[in-house]
């Protein structure tokens, strides 16, 4: 599993990538840009010491040491005067207080979490169990790249080793598993506090489905000590659902081996394989809302016997597994990876950019960054580089791991 962590240096909130598809206003003196030609320009100036990309028109960032939020002109909409803030989502964003709990040498600094709407108005992160306690979490817990969001009207907020459900009035929701992923199509994927079977749970967190069966197969074994041993196979993890299916990940473990090996298969609402766990890895796109494996065109990324490839939702491979890399289709182009290099194919595996960038990004309005090594700049979907767009600053577009996704 790869995902794209998008972050925003201060110089990526000074870069505009604009479509002009009609003339506009112009100063006296300037030339009009050609219809349909894209145009690189910048439109907020650098200036804040840290930002992230824009999510429903508000870019949260930091200015003296503290986090607001500006629109896409620049303008502050909420001001700066938390210690850490997130993205929007649904309306809300989760915001950060850093306060000091204990006294003395027991002394440490926790985030004291609250939610802001539009407007600024905030409302308390609260334990269900206490409704005048805020939630707090230690720093290193909490960062500007953390996947808390909401979705489907649910805050899914995940710290790592442990997650948990906000309900829009900041109550955190008393759920039967914890949960691991977002509310997707009706159900919350999960696990069991106790002995950690995966399920899914309902929109309420009662749960609908738990995996405790365990399947033994193959032939018997005793050992010297006169245990009985037999391979056998459970359920050990769930994703969320997307259009009706859900990636589940299947263990076999061999008994006399003490091994264990991991595949991925796809499930229906039934619970039912859909899909036959054989997959060994795969790349999935809405890291901060629906978790996708199949994409606008119904192909799921996944990788087999070391290389990727795509499936439809009938396990029919449409492009052949061949690929080191294969990120989910955005605006129709697909990012591969083939000889170390970079490059585009369409929805039907054929390629429409050869690989030829050191690094490259999915297409977000008919745009993409690619970088050949030395420089980042723009292109188009016919691999043209736009002009004026080659001060990119790489390391704004590219994390360790992408995806693709935007």
């Amino acid at each position: 599993m790869k995902h794209l962590t998008k972050r925003m240096s201060a110089a990526g909130l000074a870069l505009c990538l604009t479509l002009s598809l009609a003339p506009g206003a112009l100063a006296a003196g300037e030339d009009a840009p050609e219809r349909g030609v894209l145009t690189y320009s910048e439109f907020i100036a650098p200036k804040y010491e840290d930002a992230s990309a824009f999510y429903e028109g508000l870019a949260a960032v930091k200015q003296n040491g503290k986090w607001g939020y500006i629109d896409e002109t620049g303008k502050t909409v909420i001001p700066f005067q938390y210690d850490l803030a997130l993205q929007f989502s649904e309306g809300k964003a989760v915001v950060a207080d850093l306060i000091t709990e204990g006294e003395g040498e027991y002394a440490y600094e926790m985030y004291q979490l609250g939610l802001v709407d539009r407007s600024g108005s905030y409302t308390p992160l609260r334990y269900y169990y206490d409704d005048q306690g805020q939630f707090t979490v230690f720093p290193e817990d909490l960062d500007p790249d953390s996947l808390v969001f909401f979705h489907n009207g649910l805050l899914f907020m995940d710290l790592g080793y442990e997650s948990s459900m906000f309900t829009p009035d900041g109550k955190m929701m008393e759920t039967d598993l914890c949960p691991s992923g977002p509310l997707n199509e009706g159900l919350i994927p999960g696990w069991d506090y106790g002995m950690g079977y995966a399920g899914y749970m309902d929109a309420q967190g009662n749960t609908v489905k738990l995996f405790e069966e365990y399947e033994y197969f193959g032939p018997q074994t005793t050992t010297e000590w006169g245990e009985t041993l037999q391979d056998f196979r459970y359920i050990s993890n769930v994703l969320p659902f997307n259009q009706g299916l859900a990636p589940v990940w299947q263990a076999t473990a061999d008994a006399t081996e003490y091994t264990e090996t991991y595949k991925l298969g796809f499930m229906d609402t039934s619970f039912n394989w859909v899909i036959q766990p054989q997959y060994t890895a795969y790349y999935y796109a809405g890291v901060n809302s629906t978790y996708r494996l199949f994409g606008a065109a119904g192909l799921a990324m996944v990788q087999k016997d070391g290389k990727y490839g795509a499936i439809n939702k009938s396990n029919q491979t449409v492009i052949p597994f061949q690929y080191d890399e294969l990120w989910p289709v955005n605006e129709g182009l697909i990012v591969y990876k083939q000889g170390g290099k970079y490059g585009y194919l369409d929805t039907t595996g054929k390629v429409v950019i050869p690989a030829q960038y050191a690094n490259a990004s999915g297409f977000n309005m008919g745009m993409a960054v690619a970088y050949d090594g030395t420089k980042a700049f723009l292109i188009d979907r016919t691999g043209k580089a736009i002009e004026g767009a080659d001060k990119l600053d790489p390391s704004i577009y590219f994390a360790e791991q992408p995806d693709g996704s935007q």
